[in-house]
């Protein structure tokens, strides 16, 4: 049940993002090129991010309906259930109204699951390039000690 991101669409949606803001050509010093790298992965961020709270909507959305199904599920069958179990079979009443919660409390469980399930790792692109910029930055480093 869980939807991974579509990468492709969302690289393209930040190149789009980019190709606005970098119009002038290449960065000529490496402050620009700072600038243009923090740009970049500002706009692969704010792509991502529509992605997570679209996730963490549908997340939030399920789990509210299996907690009011919860709800109402229990006040209904307590009632309801109790009653004709303790009447038509040999349990108590209180054996009836633990073999009903029971029962409701293992959907509620199975929702929440499903609930969970749902999305993917949030930020993957944004991640990747973090990691690809530490190695830059620490390429820079040793190219500055060597030329120092």
């Amino acid at each position: 049940m869980s939807e991974e991101p579509n990468i492709p669409e969302i690289a393209s949606q930040a190149e789009a993002e980019i190709r606005e803001d970098n119009r002038k050509g290449p960065p000529s010093n490496w402050k620009e090129a700072l600038s243009v790298l923090a740009a970049t992965r500002s706009s692969i961020m704010k792509v991502e991010g529509k992605q997570v709270a679209t996730d963490l909507g549908k997340k939030i959305a399920l789990a509210v309906v299996a907690l009011l199904g919860l709800l109402f599920s229990w006040i209904l069958l307590m009632f309801g259930l109790v009653g004709v179990l303790s009447d038509l079979t040999p349990m108590n009443w209180w054996q009836a109204a633990f073999s009903v919660g029971g029962l409701h409390i293992l959907i509620a469980i199975l929702l929440l699951l499903i609930a969970k399930s749902i999305g993917s790792e949030p930020f993957p692109i944004t991640r990747k390039e973090f990691e690809k910029d530490r190695e830059w930055l620490n390429q820079l480093k040793q190219q500055s000690k060597s030329q120092s």
